[in-house]
């Protein structure tokens, strides 16, 4: 759900590669709508649209807030671990009070793997939610 949502939300359409917080009100609304449709599949109908999209953030955020720091590269270059260290201190204490986001967090590396892309755990604490769920692209 993360990656079809995330390519809705930063990707479809986005040439200029803004931001969610930086597109108009009509822009935002028009890709959180398309992703909450996504999203109907996954949760309950018994909860409102804005609490859909509290869910809907709140996890692609966790997600790829980790996703991101655990990758072996980015955009800007190789990932170091002191880098995965700084990013991790701030993630986890996010994910320690919002289970939604932890959730997310914890999925980054499902999201790595569906991606084909190889992560790395150096520099990230032993305890953190995203050392939860590892597979065959974590590199060792």
């Amino acid at each position: 759900m993360v990656d079809k949502i995330d390519f809705l939300i930063t990707g479809e359409g986005n040439t200029a590669n803004i931001l969610l917080e930086y597109m108009t009100e009509d822009e935002r609304q028009i890709r959180l709508g398309k992703a909450l449709r996504i999203a109907d599949s996954f949760l309950t109908d018994q909860i409102s649209e804005i609490s859909k999209k509290s869910v809907v953030l709140r996890l692609w955020s966790g997600c790829l807030d980790a996703a991101k720091s655990i990758a072996t590269e980015t955009l800007d270059g190789t990932t170091s671990p002191e880098s995965r260290k700084e990013h991790f201190f701030q993630i986890d204490i996010f994910a320690r009070w919002d289970s939604v986001y932890r959730a997310g967090v914890q999925t980054a590396p499902a999201l790595k793997k569906i991606r084909k892309q190889y992560y790395s755990f150096d520099g990230v604490p032993n305890d953190s939610p995203v050392r939860r769920f590892t597979n065959e692209f974590l590199l060792q």
